[in-house]
């Protein structure tokens, strides 16, 4: 569970993802969470993603690639 200013959020952990890789994308989930454009449940599903381009090396269409690289920059993470 991590702290957004006064709110906790809570961000499961998957079972193949080592500690700083769930520290990554939880920072992508809350930092996008302060714009206001996604819903929390929108942005799990997205963070997955995230975790599979930078991580497992996933490519995706070149729309979603865009977007996710995009939210990254926003998270002050990088792919």
């Amino acid at each position: 569970m991590l702290s957004s200013g006064y709110k906790f959020i809570e961000i499961p952990r998957m079972d193949c993802e080592s500690f700083q890789d769930y520290l990554e994308r939880s920072y992508f989930v809350i930092n996008n969470l302060k714009s206001r454009k996604y819903t929390y449940d929108v942005l799990l599903e997205k963070s997955l993603l995230y975790h599979s381009i930078k991580v497992l090396k996933c490519n995706y269409s070149s729309k979603s690639m865009d977007e996710i690289k995009e939210m990254s920059k926003f998270a002050g993470v990088r792919i």
